[in-house]
């Protein structure tokens, strides 16, 4: 017990004695200033001379000077500039020269991306003065934060079919390759459904999209490829309604969609339904529209009073552009690269 005490004792004394040792070192520490203690270099202008010169204008002062950075390297493309209304930039040697600053009291400054700016009162005693000056520039330590730039690509079948024009235009909605090549739906008509002013009704085992026109439901065009599906609307052989969005198409096939809700945001060249076999035509003429065929179209007038549906004789409605993949592929000439 005794020689345990004397061991903690003998201890704790060559503690107290190393703090005591230590201290002075220490101090000597706590005095020399760290990196981060020391006060920043900063950014000055210095007047080294001031003499009257019969080159400056009357009433006027010139301004000359050379600018350097912390270690003496001339400072290249830096702008000295007073009030704010005449400016010269630094040349390869670091020079500039201000003439034609009016007599009177001025305020210089010099800046440069990178560096802290330097500004000066300037007080010339009398005009016609030359003031020669040293500008010292100290590095900023504010760091411009990093500019990413993301390109976009462009599919060159889409580049050439117009959908890019007609997307920063923006009258429809637009379901672009990468939109299509991450969407979850189960079907064309699953992704319409999403389109504002654009509603979807199942009829049989069938799913259409309706705008609205003059308050009533108004079946939506579709487009595919640029060419008018005569199908997808109403026909004899489907029961008077034509095929549905769900069966028109596979969902794999889909490339690119416009959904455009009424006939005042359709594009001009899908406005006019007309013969795909003669593209040369001109669809703008009402004598090159193609109607619904009579018969068809009388039979279809009970049931539009009764469901209040529009049936579009001649494209006065919206409409549903679709690209396809081989539509595309024939497009681009059977190039699938992309164009920047």
């Amino acid at each position: 017990m005794h020689a345990r005490s004397r061991a903690a004792e003998y201890g704790v004394s060559r503690v107290a004695m190393a703090t005591i040792r230590l201290a002075p070192l220490l101090a000597v520490l706590a005095a020399v200033p760290t990196a981060h203690a020391q006060v920043q270099a900063r950014s000055e202008i210095e007047v080294r001379q001031q003499a009257v010169d019969p080159n400056v204008a009357p009433g006027t002062l010139t301004l000359t000077g050379a600018v350097s950075d912390a270690a003496g390297r001339p400072v290249v493309g830096a702008e000295a500039q007073v009030d704010g209304r005449r400016s010269a930039l630094t040349d390869t040697t670091g020079r500039f020269t201000l003439r034609g600053v009016p007599f009177g009291p001025a305020t210089l400054v010099v800046r440069r991306i990178g560096y802290e700016r330097a500004a000066m009162d300037v007080a010339p005693t009398q005009p016609g003065l030359r003031v020669e000056l040293a500008v010292r520039l100290a590095e900023s330590s504010f760091r411009l934060p990093s500019v990413l730039v993301e390109g976009k690509a462009y599919d060159q079948g889409l580049w050439k079919a117009g959908f890019y024009k007609r997307q920063r235009v923006g009258f429809g909605t637009y379901f672009d390759p990468d939109f299509l090549a991450h969407y979850g739906g189960a079907s064309l008509a699953t992704l319409v459904r999403e389109v504002p002013r654009v509603h979807v009704e199942r009829h049989g085992n069938q799913e259409y999209a309706y705008g609205r026109l003059a308050g009533a439901a108004c079946r939506l065009n579709v487009y595919v490829d640029g060419v008018f599906r005569r199908d997808a609307m109403a026909s004899q052989g489907s029961g008077g309604r034509g095929v549905g969005l769900d069966v028109l198409l596979p969902k794999d096939e889909l490339y690119a969609v416009e959904v455009y809700p009424t006939v005042n945001s359709v594009p001009a060249e899908f406005t006019r339904i007309g013969p795909s076999a003669n593209p040369g035509v001109n669809l703008s003429s009402p004598a090159h529209r193609i109607p619904l065929p009579a018969h068809i179209y009388t039979a279809e007038r009970s049931r539009r009073e009764k469901d209040g549906e529009l049936i579009n004789s001649d494209a006065a409605c919206g409409a549903i552009v679709i690209w396809t993949r081989y539509g595309m592929a024939f497009r681009a000439g059977s190039d699938s690269s992309r164009a920047r």
